[in-house]
């Protein structure tokens, strides 16, 4: 993916200070200097937009899986012009850099950290070019199909979100269209993570403050699947009937239930509207 953004605009315009609400790792990893520490800020002089190129780190190419796709990829991007790149280094529980919080085996494939090779590439200026900014792309909360990812062999299977049925995204078919919720699915097929689950938000706050604290030259961290799935052809809420919607696992709906004195929406639940609202605002602010 390649999007322009005009040099005008902050540059910060699309990177996120990672700060999840009733969590308490220390807010000082996660501030927007340490984001720029070392790391170059600004685009070539001269350079009339910032030019952002998304790299995944699976797919088709899977770019990051050797030294030589890394080299040629920043080769590319300096003859393109391009100023930013987001390097997906979390994808489904795995990670394209050494830690103990995920599945870092795609980080040992050739003997060197890819996240590391592609810093050290695209820094390089003069003779080599302009230097590129290299932003950290993580999947929050999304895990594709990957029901071994260590947060779930950590934390449990209440650590993946259920519907309003009580039904588990792990027991899901993989068409995403459950025969309990005749026409609906989610509208991204695979397994979520509750953002309801303070373990869970506390594991994906120690993923980015790792990947601030310990590579410095990174020029931010770029969230992606940092929401709940929902119904297709519809907005996330709970009014839409029969609705197929998600976060209802007993230890969410217990701490909703006892914070706001309302009913959870669950399938055959007694509610009012203003029971849904509650809830859809209390879903909204655990992703805020």
């Amino acid at each position: 993916m390649l999007m322009r953004l005009s040099h005008t605009g902050a540059p910060w315009l699309l990177l996120i200070a990672l700060l999840i609400s009733g969590c308490s790792y220390p807010q000082d990893h996660l501030k927007q200097d340490n984001l720029t520490e070392n790391s170059p800020t600004d685009p070539c002089p001269g350079a009339t937009f910032e030019v952002g190129l998304w790299v995944q780190a699976e797919g088709a190419n899977r770019t990051l899986d050797s030294p030589e796709a890394i080299r040629a990829l920043v080769q590319r991007a300096r003859a393109t012009g391009v100023t930013d790149i987001y390097a997906q280094v979390y994808r489904s529980g795995r990670s394209w850099f050494t830690t103990s919080l995920a599945d870092d085996s795609p980080a040992q494939r050739f003997g060197q950290e890819p996240l590391t090779l592609l810093l050290d590439l695209a820094s390089q200026g003069q003779n080599h070019g302009c230097p590129i900014r290299i932003h950290a792309w993580i999947n929050a909360y999304a895990l594709a199909k990957n029901q071994d990812a260590p947060i779930v062999q950590e934390l449990g299977e209440e650590a993946v979100l259920r519907d309003r049925y009580g039904r588990s995204l792990l027991d899901y078919p993989a068409s995403g269209a459950p025969e309990w919720a005749k026409g609906f699915g989610p509208d991204t097929r695979g397994i979520f993570l509750d953002p309801g689950n303070p373990d869970v938000r506390q594991r994906i706050i120690d993923v980015a403050a790792h990947l601030v604290s310990n590579y410095p030259r990174l020029a931010g961290v770029h969230l992606d699947y940092i929401r709940y799935p929902y119904g297709v052809f519809i907005s996330p809420d709970s009014r839409f009937s029969p609705p197929l919607d998600f976060g209802y696992n007993e230890a969410s709906v217990s701490r909703f239930e006892q914070t706001s004195g309302r009913t959870a929406p669950r399938a055959e639940a007694q509610v009012t509207d203003a029971d849904v609202a509650a809830w859809d605002d209390w879903r909204r602010a655990q992703v805020t």
